[in-house]
């Protein structure tokens, strides 16, 4: 028997509410990513105008997203009707390597500082700056290719024992992002810890549980309670960080790959360059064996279809070869995978050639996209809004009008998503199926559980005048009983308790208010409200404002469901 495919225009209808959720998700996504490189040129002593950061930004670094999703649309389309026994339901989405972003946005702060230094105006700094940072990305890229090229040769990604791969992710994914996430969302702790928990309530538990919160994407919950919180405040004349943005327009441009200072030390960037080429590249073999393993397999044809199964690969083959069902299923996957990585190699190419500072990467949101019901639709929809969001300017407005504390939390997620999946990985070798999906399960809430020990440990180092000093002191503080309550919360928000979600948002507030954790001085107080840190006070509100946010948006289960 057949599989039954829907035409064109039924599978869109009917996959409508799945490609909107991708598609929202991946642009808050790459636009969070993007975000990152504004805000550190933002953190210099003379920075550039604004206008001339945001017209840099967008259309180049995006450029190899938006072919790389539309050339993924075609290639899935033409793979499901192939002979390879695959069918991919859902695309595995282009996306940006957020890792990456730190590391570009920060070489480009150095970089820029560099050239001020050097009397350059602050034009011609980032000018400069932005044109080695292309040639950086060009390196990843031709580095990724390289690898590519020697996967044609020798199957070595199969060789790497994919545990040791997934420790490696999942130190990233913690520290650098997830940590790093984490300290900035604490700059503004009421609109930023809203933000983070609403998105976790309905992020983490199963989607069948969440009902009309799953009629939106979930990001835009997340946004919907945090963007209104911020500028309430900023309206506030209190002292909380927040503050309302001064809009600035900049035309796209894409003309900056090539400019180069012959006095820059380029040279000291480029091993870390090529380290976070293998990453991605080891990252992208591994979400799209991931993929494979989720999507459904065309049903095993009979003896008689065995030439039709085999397809154009027993052509090539000499006669005395015999090539087993097995045999053609493992080439037509690896040749999948050549695919894929080929295509990231040549679309963080083009964006260096278009002069963006992003590496993309196959997205590691397929698996989450799919149980959501999206098709394959989803990354021509997400390549034409892009298009038209970059090309009108608009995406310059919306970047200007959502705080970083309400963007921040997308890198937390992905944190522990990235956490979850590393795990797993070594969970699937193991153990059972049935035993690796319930440690996945509560894998955020492990995970999550172990960054304020993280924040004690920079502030064990940390200088009173360092950048975020303030954040890491407070974050760090009763680190243990923030450890212990976070994980907590997390795992009653999965498992939908809603009566103990609450009482723990109320419980850490009661603590913050006390002093007992997230006390910038270290010491117990009655007097929240007449310290001299701001921190404590908010993040007092926003548990208390999450306490309520719970009473809405995680999704009660009755005892018998709960694990």
């Amino acid at each position: 028997m057949g599989v039954t495919r829907l035409s064109w225009r039924d599978g869109f209808v009917s996959s409508f509410n799945g490609n909107l959720t991708a598609v929202f998700s991946l642009l808050f996504d790459n636009l969070v990513n993007i975000l990152t490189i504004q805000f550190f040129l933002s953190q210099t002593d003379n920075p550039p105008p604004i206008e001339d950061i945001i017209s840099h930004l967008f259309l180049g670094s995006l450029s190899g997203v938006i072919i790389g999703n539309i050339f993924i649309f075609f290639y899935t389309r033409w793979l499901n009707k192939s002979s390879k026994n695959i069918y991919m339901r859902t695309c595995v989405p282009f996306g940006i390597d957020a890792p990456t972003v730190f590391f570009m946005a920060l070489s480009l702060q150095r970089m820029y500082n560099d050239k001020i230094a050097r009397n350059f105006t602050p034009s011609d700094a980032l000018e400069t700056a932005w044109g080695e940072g292309t040639i950086i990305v060009m390196i990843i890229g031709l580095v990724k290719l390289s690898l590519a090229l020697l996967y044609l040769v020798v199957d070595f990604p199969s060789k790497i024992d994919p545990k040791i791969f997934g420790g490696c992710l999942a130190g990233i994914g913690i520290a650098l992002l997830g940590m790093n996430n984490l300290i900035d969302i604490f700059a503004e702790p009421l609109s930023g810890l809203v933000s983070l928990f609403v998105f976790l309530m309905v992020t983490l538990p199963d989607p069948e549980t969440l009902g009309w919160r799953n009629k939106l994407p979930h990001f835009a919950w997340s946004v919907i309670v945090g963007v209104p919180v911020y500028y309430i405040l900023a309206a506030l004349p209190v002292r909380s960080g927040a503050a309302i943005p001064t809009f600035s327009y900049g035309l796209p441009k894409l003309t900056y790959f090539g400019h180069f200072d012959w006095q820059s030390e380029l040279n000291s960037y480029i091993v870390a360059a090529i380290s976070f080429a293998c990453l991605v590249f080891a990252g992208g073999y591994s979400v799209v064996q991931v993929a494979l393993d989720d999507e459904d397999s065309k049903p095993t044809p009979t003896s008689e279809e065995d030439e039709h199964l085999i397809g154009d690969l027993a052509v090539n083959l000499p006669p005395s070869e015999s090539l087993t069902r097995a045999d053609a299923a493992d080439r037509n996957r690896r040749s999948v995978i050549r695919t894929i990585l080929f295509a990231d190699a040549g679309a963080t190419i083009i964006t260096s050639l278009c002069g963006g500072l992003i590496q993309t990467t196959p997205y590691i949101g397929h698996s989450t996209y799919r149980k959501l019901g999206a098709g394959h639709d989803y990354s021509w929809m997400f390549a034409g809004t892009l298009i038209v969001l970059t090309l009108s300017g608009t995406m310059t407005y919306i970047s200007q009008a959502l705080p970083a504390t309400v963007l921040k939390p997308v890198f937390v997620l992905i944190a522990l998503q990235i956490a979850e999946f590393a795990f797993g990985i070594s969970a699937a070798h193991t153990v059972s199926p049935e035993v690796a999906n319930t440690i996945n399960k509560y894998i955020p809430a492990l995970t999550i559980a172990l960054m304020p020990s993280i924040a004690q440990l920079l502030n064990i180092h940390v200088q009173p005048d360092d950048s975020g000093a303030e954040m890491i002191t407070c974050l760090s503080q009763g680190f243990v009983i923030t450890s212990i309550l976070w994980g907590q919360v997390t795992l009653s928000i999965i498992n939908g308790r809603l009566r103990d979600t609450v009482l723990i948002f109320l419980l850490l507030s009661l603590l913050t208010f006390f002093g007992i954790i997230h006390s910038f001085t270290g010491k117990v107080y009655y007097d929240v409200w007449n310290q001299d840190s701001r921190i404590a006070l908010f993040a007092c509100l926003g548990y208390a404002i999450c306490a309520v946010m719970a009473l809405v948006f995680v999704p009660a289960r009755s005892r018998r469901n709960r694990v």
